[in-house]
Order: C-alpha cells, then sequence, then structure tokens
C-alpha cells in the first residue's frame, strides 16, 4: 500500500491533531504500537517531522494499513460512532486517489483496494477511458497534486499493458515490475527496437523504452522514501515540471500502444 504526498499529510494531520490531539510522548507510544521502539526525551524532534518520517518508513509496507487500522479503530470511538464515520469520509477523499477506501462494518474498519477492479476487471478499454483517465491526471496536476498525477501516469500505462497481455492470453506474474510488462507487451506487438532496421524507428521505440524505465524510476525516487532515516515528505515532493513531463509521456504512450494492438487484432 503506497500512499502519495499528498495523503501522507492528510494522514499525518489526522494523527496529530485532527482526531485528537497528540503530545510529543502520545505519538511516540502511537508509533510504538506498530514495532517502534522510540522515546521521548531530550532533543525529541518537532511533532510534525517526528510523525512524518515515521510514516515515510511506513509507506509502501504492510504497516501503513495498520497505521490506518490503528487510527480509526472503533474501539476509540464508542458512543461515538457518527464522529468515527466523519472522519473516515473525510480521510477517504484523499485515501480514493491511491485506490483505497476505509468502510467500518460494525465494530470492525475494512481497507479494501479499489483499483485493481475498476482497472482490470470492470473498464472497458478504449480511446474515451485513455482520455478520461488522461483528464483527471491533468486535473490532479492542475490543484497540485503532483505526486499523484504521476501514480495516475504510471497506473494508466500499466493497466493499459496489462490489458493488452490479458486480451492476448499472455501469462505475467501478478507483482511484474512495469520495465518488465513493458517488454513482453513490445514482443506482442513486434515493436521492440531491435525489429526494425530503420534508424529513427530504433530511435523512437528505444526512447519509448527508457521513459518506461523513468517511470519505473520516478516510483523509487518519489513513493520509496520510506528507507531514508530522518527523511521528512517535503524531501520526497515531485515539482510540477516533473508531474507534466510524466502525465503528456505516459498519455501519449498509451494511446500508441492501445492503437498498435487494435491494429494488429484487424
Amino acid at each position: 500500500m503506497n500512499l502519495n504526498h499528498t495523503t501522507l499529510q492528510q494522514l499525518r494531520e489526522f494523527i496529530n491533531k485532527v482526531i485528537e490531539y497528540r503530545s510529543g510522548h502520545s505519538l511516540v507510544q502511537f508509533f510504538n504500537r506498530l514495532g517502534f521502539s522510540d522515546t521521548y526525551e531530550q532533543g525529541f524532534p518537532s511533532r510534525w517531522k517526528f510523525t512524518d518520517s515515521k510514516l515515510l518508513e511506513l509507506n509502501n509496507t504492510p504497516k501503513i494499513k495498520a497505521c490506518i487500522s490503528l487510527l480509526f479503530s472503533p474501539n476509540n470511538y464508542i458512543g461515538k460512532y457518527d464522529e468515527l464515520d466523519s472522519h473516515i469520509s473525510k480521510f477517504n477523499e484523499y485515501l480514493d486517489y491511491d485506490g483505497y477506501q476505509i468502510t467500518r462494518e460494525g465494530k470492525k474498519v475494512i481497507i479494501k483496494s479499489t483499483r485493481e477492479e475498476n482497472i482490470i476487471e470492470n473498464i472497458i478499454f478504449n480511446e474515451k477511458y485513455i482520455h478520461q483517465v488522461w483528464e483527471k491526471t491533468i486535473e490532479r496536476n492542475m490543484k497540485g497534486d503532483y505526486d499523484g498525477a504521476i501514480t495516475s501516469a504510471r497506473s494508466l500505462l500499466e493497466s493499459i499493458f496489462k490489458h493488452i497481455l490479458d486480451s492476448s492470453s499472455i501469462d505475467y506474474d501478478d507483482k511484474i515490475e512495469l520495465p518488465d510488462l513493458y517488454n513482453l507487451v513490445t514482443k506482442q506487438l513486434n515493436l521492440a527496437p531491435g525489429g526494425y532496421h530503420e534508424d529513427i524507428f530504433k530511435q523512437i521505440l528505444g526512447g519509448a523504452k527508457s521513459i518506461v524505465n523513468g517511470f519505473a524510476a520516478l516510483r523509487n525516487k518519489f513513493g520509496d522514501a520510506h528507507g531514508k532515516k530522518g527523511a521528512t515528505l517535503k524531501d520526497y515532493t515531485p515539482k510540477e515540471r516533473h508531474s507534466e513531463l510524466a502525465m503528456n509521456m505516459a498519455g501519449s504512450l498509451a494511446l500508441f500502444y492501445y492503437r498498435t494492438f487494435i491494429e494488429n487484432k484487424r
């Protein structure tokens, strides 16, 4: 479960003050329940910096889901379930961009993925769909959610590649990385640079491969910051130019590979 920068910021606010004001000592207790062993003592960092660093360590690991479940645990809201539901509803506005939703079923809080079902199984793949996703990515960029826009752009490419492979009955591992997906797709569509004699086509298709590899690198740069000790959220925030470049390239590539796939079927 990998949350974008904006969602992590909101999660920090919910932990630090929205649900209840947590002092430095209370924050240490909260995160120690998730496997940390910190102590509150002289030289303790600011509350926001401490929470940022812990969330970055938890992000993209199973424990980020455990953190959310602990935060919204119904046993902390006995007699105040309406208040809990209100908090969940507000946080879901941000979590939805990461492809997840929190639901409360009685005394249990469940975090469900919405992305896989929507992208892979229930979507009618066509150029209209690609443009719709592209427009949503542009909208996120215009709202300043650059990390979210990059995530959406990458997901668009991934979903198109998987659709092509699924429709062609090509098997692949569920945990396959984007560059490996790309290699399978280019082989299936006969678009590998080595398959062309003309230098210009070799250059263009070789550039496409570099772009896909770049998306994988962006994920490591902005999405997997949890391994950096002492890092804060602002250290791993992409700029508007990064987001614009990513979404324009992803949209163009998605259309090109989808159109090539349709053309090859005729």
